[in-house]
C-alpha cells in the first residue's frame, strides 16, 4: 500500500487510479486498492463504504473525448460489430494539448493500437480489418513498446526495469501462493494473466500488488471451478479489502475474466506429431510457465506461445523438427511472430533455469521423460526454483506483526532455540547410525575376507569383491530408484539452497533416507569417497523437515512442528543443520559454525551465530556419548569407532623452525594435487553427464559397479606384490600388537606374509577404512612402518580411484578423501624430512 504522493495540481487530479486532494491539515488519498485519509500526524483513518464512494466521485469528471480513462478504457477483448478507439492504425494517440481547467497530468496514457500485423486477419481495401472475420471475445494483443511506453506506472516514476520486477514479484507470490492452496497450474497462470491486464491499466504507485495478486487469483480460482477453502480467521480479518480489489479487478477489466493458456495447444499438436512423449514437451511446458511471469499473455496469442515455446525447446535440444514441415501451420504461427515470442528475457530465463536441473535430466528411452525439467500439472521434477529471503512488508505483514504481543515474541524466540536443539540430536543420532553401519559392515567384510584367506587366496578374492558390489549396488539402486537427489555430496545444493536457490528434491524425506542409506553402502563397500559431505546434506534435511513440520506425503508430519511458514526462518535452520552436520563429522562444534559462516550461507546475524554454535555443541555431547556408549560393546563388534579423532598428544615432539619449509612444500603439493582433481573430475563429469547418463538408470549403476569391481581388484591385488616387513620391537611406552588379530583393526595387518610375526604396510592402509587408515598415518612412535614405495603407491591409486568415483550415482563426500590423500603425500613428505635433519626429533607421522 503506497501512500500519495506530492503533486502541484488544483482540484483533487485523478493519476493512474489514485485521486489526491488537500484540505488545510489533512492530506487524502483515494484509490481503488485501498480509501485512507492521512492527517497532518501522519495517522491512519479508515472511510466506511469508500469503494461505492469513489465510484459515484469517478462519474463527476468529464474528460474530453479524446483519451480514455481507467474506468472507460476499451475492452481488453473486441466485440462482434463494435466500435473502437483504437481502429485507426495510423493515428498518434500521444496526449494533446486542451484547456479545460485540468491539467494534463490528470489523464492517463491511453494504450495504442497493436502495430503488429496479423497473417491470418482478413484486410479490407481500406487498410481496416474486417469485423465480421472478429470472434465474439477475441482478446486484443498489444505490442512489447505499447505496454513498456504507455503504462500507467510510467507517469508514476517507475521505469521499465521497476515495473518489470514489480511484475516478477507477484508472480512469484502467486506461485508459492498457489502452491501452499495446492491449486493447479493453470489457476496460478490464470491468476499471473489477470494480474498483468489490471497493472497494464492501473499504475502500481497506487495499488499493492500483494492485495490485486490474492483477490485475482480468488477471481481464477472461481473462474476455473477450483475453490479452496480459508482459514475461518484470515477470512474475518482480510474479508472486506479482498472483496474491495475483486470488485477493483472486475471493473478495471471490464468483468472479462477468461484466459486461454498455451498448455493445450502445445500438448495436443505435439501429440499429432508424435512428439507427446519427448522431453521436447516437458521443456517446452517449463518455458510457458517462465513466460507467465512476464507480458507475453498481452502480446501474443496462446498457440502462439506454444509455438515459440517447442521452438526454443527443440533448438536448446539440438533436435530437428525438419522432419515435421507442418508443424507450424499446425501452430497457425507465422515467422515473424515466432521470431518476437523467442527473443522474450523470461523465455531465455526459462532455458538458463533449464541448464541448472540439467544435470538431473533422465534418458527417455526408460519412459523417464517426465520427471525432467518441464512442468505439467503437479510435477515439478527438476524444477528450480527462488526462494523469498526478503521480508515483505506489506499491509498484511505490518497488520500481524502488530498483533503479536511480548508472549508471543517471546514463544518465538524460544520455538527457535527447540528446533535447534532438535536438530543438534537428530543429526548426531544420524551421524552414530551411520558410523556404527559402516564400520560394522566393514568390520564383518575384513573378517570374513581373512577367515576365507586362511583356506584360499581366490575365494577371499572373490568373496571380498561380492562383498563390495553388493554393498555398492544396493546404495546405487536407491538412489536412482528412490532419491536421484541424494546423490553426491548434497552441499551445492545446500549452498545454493542458502543463497535463494531451491531445487526441486534436494530436502525431501526421501532424500534424507536415500542418504543416510546410500553413504552406509557407498563407504562400507570400500569406494574411494567419504561420508562427511553427505553428513552435512543430511543435517540440511533434517533441519528442513522439522521446519516444514514433517513429511506428509509419508505422514510422518506433527501440526504443533508446523510453526515456520517463511523461507527466510527455514534458512536458519539449514544453516544451522549444515553445522551440526560437519560437527558431528569430525566432533568439532567450531568447525561446524566456520563452516557454516565462511563455505555455505551469505546471510549471517549474530543471533543466528549462537543458535548455530548451540546446535553444534549438542551434536557434540550427542557423539561423545555416543562413542562411551559404544566403548563398552553395545554397538556391535567392530562399532566403536568411525569418527576421524588424532589422539597423539601424549607422545607428540614439538615441532621445529627447521620444519617450516617442509610443511611450505607439503602445503604446494597440495594445491597442486587439488587443482589437478578438479580439473580431472570437470572432464570427467562432462563426460558422464553428456553421454553416460543419458542411457538411464541401469547404465548408472553399471557405471557404479564396475567401479567397485576395480576398486576392489585394486586394494586387494596391490598388497600382493609387496615385501612383508618385520614387526617392530615392542615399547612398553606406547605397547602395540603386531600383527594385529584377525578381525580387528589395528596398525599391522599381516596379509600374504610368510612369518606370523610380519606385517603387509601396503595392506595396512587398504583393508582399513579410511578413519582408521588416517588414524594409522597420524600414529606417533611409529618410524618406518610405512615404506616410500607403499606410500607412493597408495597415493597414485587412491586419487586416481578418487577421481574417477566422485559424481557417480551415490552419496559422495570429498572430505576424508582428501584428508586421506593429504596425510599420505604428508608422511611420504616427513619420512624424507627425517631422513635430512638426522639429529633432531622429528615424528614423520605427525
Amino acid at each position: 500500500m503506497s501512500r500519495g504522493r506530492t503533486y502541484h495540481s488544483q482540484g483533487g487530479p485523478y493519476l493512474g487510479g489514485c485521486r489526491f486532494s488537500v484540505n488545510g491539515n489533512h492530506s487524502t488519498v483515494s484509490s481503488t486498492e485501498n480509501f485512507s485519509h492521512y492527517n497532518s500526524d501522519g495517522n491512519w483513518l479508515r472511510k466506511d463504504n469508500s469503494f461505492h464512494d469513489y465510484s459515484r466521485q469517478l462519474k463527476e469528471y468529464n474528460y474530453p473525448p479524446h483519451y480514455v480513462n481507467p474506468d472507460t478504457a476499451p475492452s481488453l477483448k473486441r466485440r462482434k460489430f463494435s466500435s473502437s478507439t483504437w481502429e485507426n492504425s495510423g493515428e498518434d494517440y500521444r496526449p494533446k494539448a486542451y484547456n479545460n481547467g485540468i491539467s494534463t497530468h490528470d489523464i492517463n496514457f491511453v494504450l495504442p493500437a497493436p502495430s503488429r500485423p496479423d497473417a491470418n486477419a482478413y484486410t479490407s481495401t481500406a487498410g481496416k480489418r474486417d469485423r465480421s472475420e472478429f470472434e465474439v471475445d477475441e482478446v486484443i494483443f498489444l505490442s512489447r513498446d505499447d505496454i513498456e511506453r504507455c503504462s500507467p506506472s510510467r507517469k508514476d516514476g517507475i521505469d521499465v526495469l521497476h515495473e518489470t520486477y514489480l511484475r516478477y514479484s507477484y508472480c512469484a507470490f502467486l506461485q508459492n501462493l498457489g502452491s501452499r492452496l495446492d491449486l493447479p497450474q493453470t489457476t496460478v497462470g490464470t491468476a499471473m494473466v489477470l494480474c498483468h491486464r489490471f497493472f497494464v491499466r492501473r499504475s502500481h504507485a497506487c495499488h499493492d500488488r500483494y492485495l490485486i495478486a490474492t483477490a485475482t487469483l480468488f477471481l481464477a480460482a472461481k473462474s476455473e471451478e477450483t475453490p479452496r477453502p480459508l482459514n475461518d480467521g484470515w477470512f474475518e480479518l482480510y474479508q472486506e479489502r479482498v472483496i474491495e480489489a475483486e470488485q477493483l479487478i472486475l471493473t478495471t477489466l471490464d468483468f472479462e475474466l477468461n484466459v486461454q493458456h498455451p498448455y493445450v495447444p502445445l500438448t495436443s499438436i505435439l501429440d499429432k506429431l508424435g512428439l507427446s512423449k519427448s522431453v521436447l514437451v516437458n521443456l517446452a511446458l517449463h518455458l510457458i510457465s517462465e513466460g507467465l511471469r512476464s507480458s507475453l499473455w498481452l502480446q501474443f496469442k496462446p498457440h502462439q506461445i506454444a509455438a515459440g515455446a517447442a521452438y526454443l525447446a527443440a533448438k536448446y535440444l539440438n533436435m530437428d523438427l525438419a522432419s515435421c514441415p507442418n508443424i507450424w501451420m499446425e501452430f497457425q504461427t507465422p515467422p515473424f511472430i515466432l521470431e518476437g515470442i523467442m527473443l522474450s528475457n523470461q523465455f531465455q530465463n526459462g532455458i538458463e533455469t533449464a541448464k541448472l536441473a540439467w544435470a538431473r535430466l533422465p534418458s527417455t528411452e526408460d519412459g523417464e521423460g517426465d520427471e525432467v525439467v518441464g512442468v505439467s500439472g503437479n510435477n515439478d521434477g527438476g524444477r528450480v526454483e527462488s526462494l523469498d529471503y526478503e521480508v515483505v512488508e506489506n499491509h498484511a505483514y505490518r497488520e500481524e506483526q502488530a498483533l503479536r504481543g511480548k508472549l508471543y515474541v517471546g514463544y518465538y524466540v524460544g520455538v527457535k532455540w527447540f528446533f535447534a536443539l532438535l536438530i543438534g540430536v537428530g543429526t548426531g543420532l544420524a551421524a552414530v547410525f551411520i558410523n556404527i553401519s559402516v564400520e560394522n559392515f566393514a568390520g564383518w567384510k575384513f573378517s570374513l575376507t581373512f577367515s576365507v584367506i586362511q583356506k584360499s587366496y581366490v575365494a577371499g578374492f572373490l568373496l571380498y569383491i561380492l562383498i563390495n558390489l553388493v554393498l555398492v549396488f544396493s546404495s546405487a539402486f536407491i538412489i536412482t530408484n528412490f532419491a536421484p537427489a541424494a546423490a553426491g555430496s548434497g552441499i551445492p545444493e545446500i549452498k545454493g539452497y542458502l543463497n535463494g536457490v531451491d531445487t526441486h528434491g534436494i530436502l525431501l524425506f526421501r532424500t534424507l533416507i536415500g542418504k543416510i542409506f546410500g553413504s552406509i553402502g557407498s563407504v562400507g563397500g570400500g569406494l574411494a569417497l567419504g561420508k562427511e559431505g553427505p553428513l552435512v546434506h543430511t543435517g540440511a534435511c533434517i533441519a528442513s523437515l522439522l521446519g516444514q513440520g514433517g513429511s506428509t506425503k509419508y505422514h510422518l508430519n506433527s501440526r504443533w512442528l508446523q510453526f515456520f511458514n517463511s523461507d527466510r526462518d527455514r534458512r536458519d535452520l539449514v544453516t544451522c543443520g549444515c553445522a551440526a552436520g560437519v560437527a558431528a563429522a569430525f566432533r568439532a562444534p567450531v568447525g561446524g559454525v566456520l563452516f557454516a559462516l565462511e563455505e555455505v550461507t551469505s546471510w549471517w546475524r549474530s543471533q543466528l551465530m549462537w543458535r548455530v554454535f548451540f546446535t553444534s555443541a549438542i551434536v557434540a555431547v550427542v557423539v561423545r556419548t555416543a562413542m562411551g556408549w559404544c566403548k563398552s560393546g553395545k554397538c556391535g563388534h567392530f562399532g566403536s569407532g568411525g569418527f576421524i579423532i588424532w589422539d597423539i598428544s601424549g607422545g607428540q615432539e614439538d615441532y621445529s623452525f627447521e620444519e617450516l619449509l617442509p610443511m611450505a612444500v607439503i602445503g604446494v603439493i597440495g594445491g597442486l594435487l587439488g587443482a589437478l582433481f578438479n580439473q580431472l573430475t570437470r572432464y570427467i563429469t562432462y563426460w558422464r553427464r553428456n553421454y553416460l547418463h543419458k542411457k538411464g538408470n541401469r547404465f548408472k549403476i553399471i557405471e557404479v559397479c564396475l567401479i567397485s569391481v576395480i576398486t576392489s581388484v585394486i586394494s586387494f591385488g596391490l598388497p600382493l606384490f609387496r615385501k612383508c616387513s618385520p614387526c617392530p620391537e615392542a615399547d612398553p611406552n606406547f605397547p602395540i600388537e603386531c600383527p594385529r588379530p584377525p578381525g580387528m583393526y589395528g596398525n599391522y595387518v599381516n596379509f600374504y606374509c610368510g612369518k606370523d610375526k610380519e606385517y603387509n604396510d601396503l595392506a595396512t592402509i587398504f583393508f582399513n577404512t579410511q578413519d582408521d587408515a588416517i588414524r594409522n598415518l597420524f600414529s606417533a612412535k611409529t618410524i618406518h612402518e610405512y615404506s616410500a614405495q607403499s606410500l607412493l603407491t597408495f597415493l597414485v591409486m587412491f586419487y586416481t580411484l578418487a577421481v574417477v568415483t566422485f559424481g557417480t550415482a551415490v552419496p559422495a563426500g570429498q572430505f576424508v578423501p582428501g584428508i586421506m590423500i593429504g596425510s599420505t603425500y604428508g608422511r611420504l613428505v616427513g619420512m624424507f624430512v627425517v631422513s635430512f635433519y638426522k639429529k633432531l626429533n622429528i615424528e614423520e607421522g605427525t
